[in-house]
């Protein structure tokens, strides 16, 4: 579908739900938004006039083109993020205080329309409300907000698993998991593994007598990948719960104080939701989008900052006291939990921040060769290796602290 075509069939679609819904309006029109990066969407804006020239606005995601769309299992991520705003957060968000108070993490679902070739999500427009991305590293003060946020929505499942055990589990065996389909497991262990031995490669020639005295842990991170994603993505209890999948600072949206001081965050694309650790979200939003001594000094503030918010959050709307949660979600069984699976969010960031900041021709050549009928295990290889190799001072320095990071985690007492 040509973007002619393709803005069209937006107009359209936009058109019946307005209809639908009694809307009296003017002026509608659709222009599609650029993107940067690895990205398995195309995101257009729909705006129209209401009443005495009141400007309103949606966004609306709609999925990529071959062969990217079935080499990435795009449909399976669009029918994620429908069913979580249409079916999962409604039961996550139960009680109406709730209601009115953690759905302001989340921006308002308008509706959602298929057909045999397209998938389209219509959400709020949140830059009309001054929300803004932010396209670098996250400081302590977004971190600190958005892992508040996390700890908020992670309680929620806690909450659903007290209050509506059934119907949480019945919708949650209902999620779609492209990450585990064979192939695309494959794709993503040999991509894994290559960037791991690199950066491993890196350490002992840095640092050989922490590579020595580390080596037990080091063993245990490289043979833990082959099969991360089949045991990570299958959740043990009690802890486990429902996660974003690719929390990151992409996929954070805030708003701001006079002061420019951020305020309040939002929570977008719920395309990769899994029913699996906490860690998963914790330390892909540390490895991945804040800068590494946000995460070595600041660990123990960042930890109660996100931890205080979900008990408390559970606390509120399983009407029960502080001390009452310790047993089953107290520090020490979260801290125990994250030394176990912190190394999922080391396993995606040291492939995935290389290939954004390679170069933007490189870049392109390995998405497109991933998106390939017949992946070249030795073209990939080579476009890889060529990446490793380019690897600046910066991303270096990155890639090492992130392993020595790692292994402090898991050899905390």
């Amino acid at each position: 579908m040509n973007n002619t075509r393709e803005a069209d069939w937006v107009l359209v679609a936009i058109r019946r739900h307005l209809d639908r819904r009694g809307v009296t309006y003017a002026d509608l029109q659709v222009r599609q938004l650029s993107t940067v990066g690895l990205i398995l969407s195309k995101i257009y804006l729909a705006e129209w006039i209401v009443g005495s020239r009141q400007l309103q606005s949606v966004v609306c995601k709609l999925t990529e083109d071959e062969p990217f769309k079935t080499a990435f299992r795009v449909l399976m991520h669009f029918h994620n993020e429908n069913f979580f705003f249409a079916e999962l957060l409604p039961c996550l968000l139960g009680p109406a205080s709730v209601q009115n108070d953690v759905s302001l993490l989340f921006p308002l679902f308008h509706f959602a329309h298929r057909d045999d070739l397209q998938w389209l999500i219509a959400m709020e427009d949140l830059t009309a409300l001054d929300y803004k991305n932010v396209h670098k590293t996250l400081d302590l003060r977004h971190t600190t907000l958005a892992l508040q946020a996390l700890g908020r929505f992670h309680a929620l499942s806690y909450v659903a698993k007290k209050t509506q055990p059934a119907q949480f589990h019945s919708l949650i065996g209902r999620l779609q998991y492209p990450r585990k389909e064979k192939s695309f497991n494959f794709t993503l262990e040999l991509l894994i593994l290559n960037s791991l031995r690199h950066t491993i490669s890196l350490f002992r020639e840095a640092h050989p007598g922490e590579y020595a005295k580390h080596s037990a842990q080091i063993e245990e991170i490289i043979s833990d990948a082959t099969e991360v994603y089949g045991r990570l993505y299958t959740g043990s209890e009690p802890l486990a719960l429902l996660c974003h999948g690719d929390f990151k600072s992409e996929n954070l949206l805030f708003s701001y104080d006079g002061e420019e001081n951020p305020s309040t965050v939002k929570l977008i694309d719920f395309q990769l939701l899994s029913y699996s650790s906490p860690a998963i979200d914790v330390f892909l939003l540390l490895f991945m989008s804040t800068a590494p001594e946000i995460w070595e000094t600041f660990w123990d503030t960042l930890f109660s900052s996100y931890h205080e918010a979900l008990l408390e959050t559970v606390s509120k709307y399983n009407k029960c006291s502080l001390e009452s949660l310790q047993e089953e979600l107290g520090a020490e069984a979260f801290k125990t939990e994250f030394r176990k699976y912190c190394h999922h969010g080391f396993y995606v960031s040291n492939f995935f921040q290389p290939l954004r900041n390679c170069e933007p021709e490189l870049n392109a050549l390995i998405i497109k060769t991933l998106a390939e009928d017949e992946i070249s295990q030795t073209k990939l290889n080579n476009l890889l290796v060529n990446m490793n190799n380019n690897y600046s001072a910066e991303m270096k320095h990155y890639a090492l602290t992130l392993l020595q990071q790692v292994l402090v985690f898991k050899c905390m007492p």
